[in-house]
């Protein structure tokens, strides 16, 4: 009888070294939407929540989102007092800036540098550039502001440049298409480490 075999691992592939997840931990070069560059990192957020990185309020509302007001957080915020819903926004706020502050090594940013509640405020860093590394942070974005995936393979949603590439350049079928190239040059083009 006989017996299947387990796939074997390439001869070139090998662990890591401690030095290698060292200059990993040195972040990447982006470039945010505003045209500026940082040096940006992932930060750990599911170990930043599991060790109760957000509020209690926020935790207790999210709990008590799925469990009345029919399961949905509209039915619990429309329950609370304006003052704890008050209360709530700003410590979201302060969570989100602390998120944007771990994910920027370089340049170093201070609160201060992020602007403060009036909308004439003129902050140091971009309000696009804030957004996309709260983006960032959040998981939710995971390209620079210039379409290069910043770590790890590109998700599958990215083929939507290669169908849109196709809508603009007209369907191909030979080698040399210039869709096909655009999306491939897209979607490969490295983050300079």
């Amino acid at each position: 009888m006989p017996t299947k075999t387990q796939p074997r691992v390439p001869p070139t592939l090998r662990p890591s070294s401690r030095a290698d997840l060292e200059r990993k931990r040195k972040g990447v070069l982006a470039t945010g939407p505003s045209g500026a560059v940082y040096r940006i990192r992932k930060v750990n957020l599911a170990r930043h929540a599991e060790a109760g990185g957000m509020t209690a309020q926020l935790r207790r509302a999210a709990v008590e989102a799925m469990t009345k007001g029919g399961g949905t957080p509209e039915g619990t915020i429309a329950q609370l007092d304006p003052d704890v819903l008050q209360e709530m926004l700003e410590q979201e706020r302060e969570v989100s800036d602390r998120l944007v502050l771990a994910t920027v090594i370089e340049p170093k940013l201070t609160p201060e540098d992020l602007g403060g509640d009036d909308l004439e405020d003129d902050p140091v860093l971009p309000a696009v550039d804030y957004e996309w590394l709260l983006a960032v942070a959040q998981g939710k974005r995971v390209q620079d502001g210039q379409g290069r995936i910043l770590w790890g393979p590109a998700p599958l949603d990215l083929w939507d440049v290669w169908r849109d590439a196709h809508k603009r350049h007209g369907l191909c079928s030979d080698e040399d298409c210039a869709a096909c190239e655009e999306a491939v040059e897209i979607m490969t083009a490295p983050v300079a480490t």
